[in-house]
Order: structure tokens, then C-alpha cells, then sequence
């Protein structure tokens, strides 16, 4: 870990109005980051009609002691779901970001290999996609020029494995003077895949693993971030 950020990985998670999915999801997380005193969790409330905070820190205090750092905010107001994602790029304190939504499946080791991941990346590698059962490859892939890069989104399933916030991790050093970028295309739902592609069209180099750490779930009711994030796109 070096030594100017606080932990090692961020685990964002930006939310609006799905108290029982956080729930969910932040014990399976503390479950996952049970030894791991270098990670930190913050839940971003995008000025939910739901109470988060109180009913977090009580389902909080019912589970087993664990060393990672959790914070509860809550935005003052609405600030979309684009900028929502954003802020995680300005108030995570780690080398790496994970994005992660709040109704996402971890499959079972998925921090252990994340962090597995991250700490084989190449020095030169400032982001890590994650294989899915549609898009996949059978060891790390170093993709180092932008023509790469485009040629690993060809297909349908490729771009959406970019696309999908929860699907890869960013060297915060990096990413930070990316963040510009992010917010002049907040319109298109996919803000953090702008920041990329402009990351890898000027000179920056990412890497593909072979690990699957989360599965989409479109949700039963109400929007779905691929169906929104897809009309952005469009």
C-alpha cells in the first residue's frame, strides 16, 4: 500500500431509494472484507426518500467484527445518477476504486480477487476490467493502445462489460484528472466509460482479467441501469 492513500481500495456504492439492496450487498461486502483493515466502503444516498444512515449502522451492529472502514452519506439533494457515480472519484482516499451498484451479486471471492488483480497489474495499468460469462478471456490481457482497446469492445457483450459500473477498478491517481471529462458527458449515463476512453486514447493502459467478481441482476421493478444507461448511450 503506498504510502500517501489511506487504504488500498474504495468500495463505492451509489444508491437511490434501495435500502433492502444496500443492506444485502454491505453484508456480503463485510463478510468478503472480514480481514481486511485497508478497505474502505462508502455508501453514497443520492437524497433518498428511504432513512439510510440509522438503519444501516443498526443492521451494522448485528453483524461479527470487521476491520474495514464503512461511511454512511447522504447528497443534500438529488445530483443524478452520472454525477452520483462520480463522486466516488472524489471522496474515495485509496490507490484503487471499485464502482459497484447496489443490487449487484458478488460472486464468493470476489474482493479476494479483485484484489488479486490489482496487485498483479502491471505498474503501467491504471484499470482493470473483469470477465463476465458473456465476455471473458483465459489470463490477464494487457490492452495498451487505444486500437486495443476499441477492438476489445467490439462485440455487444465486450462493450457492455465496460459499460457495467461494478465490472472494473481504477488506479485513483489516474483517474482523478479524468474527472473533468466525466462530468462534461454526465448526460450520456455512462460517465466513467468516457473517463476511460479518454484515458486509453491518450497514451493510458488497462488490463482484462479472467476473474468474474459480480453478476448484473436487472431488477424486478422500476429502471434498470442497463436499459437507462443503454438509451444514454443510443
Amino acid at each position: 500500500m503506498k504510502s500517501n492513500y489511506r487504504f488500498y481500495l474504495t468500495i463505492y456504492i451509489p444508491s437511490y431509494n434501495r435500502l433492502e439492496n444496500i443492506k444485502e450487498t454491505l453484508n456480503t461486502l463485510v463478510l468478503q472484507c472480514a480481514n481486511f483493515s485497508d478497505i474502505q466502503i462508502i455508501i453514497q444516498d443520492n437524497h433518498s426518500d428511504l432513512e439510510y444512515r440509522n438503519q444501516l449502522l443498526t443492521a451494522l451492529e448485528k453483524l461479527s467484527q470487521y476491520q474495514c472502514k464503512v461511511e454512511i452519506n447522504r447528497n443534500q439533494s438529488n445530483i443524478g445518477m452520472s454525477a452520483n457515480i462520480l463522486r466516488g472519484f472524489e471522496v474515495a482516499r485509496s490507490e484503487w476504486l471499485w464502482l459497484l451498484s447496489d443490487d449487484d451479486e458478488l460472486s464468493l471471492d470476489a474482493v479476494t480477487n479483485l484484489r488479486e488483480a490489482a496487485e498483479k497489474a502491471p505498474k503501467d495499468v491504471d484499470f482493470v476490467r473483469f470477465s463476465s460469462p458473456r465476455s471473458n478471456v483465459s489470463t490477464e490481457l494487457v490492452i495498451d493502445s487505444f486500437d486495443k482497446f476499441i477492438q476489445s469492445s467490439k462485440s455487444v457483450d465486450d462493450f457492455n462489460s465496460y459499460i457495467f459500473i461494478s465490472n472494473g477498478i481504477y488506479r485513483l491517481s489516474e483517474f482523478k484528472e479524468q474527472l473533468g471529462h466525466g462530468y462534461i458527458h454526465c448526460h450520456t449515463f455512462v460517465p466513467h466509460y468516457m473517463m476511460l476512453s479518454n484515458f486509453m486514447l491518450n497514451g493510458g493502459a488497462s488490463m482484462i482479467s479472467p476473474h468474474v467478481i459480480v453478476n448484473y441482476e436487472v431488477p424486478a421493478v422500476g429502471y434498470n441501469y442497463a436499459m437507462v444507461a443503454g438509451l444514454g448511450v443510443g
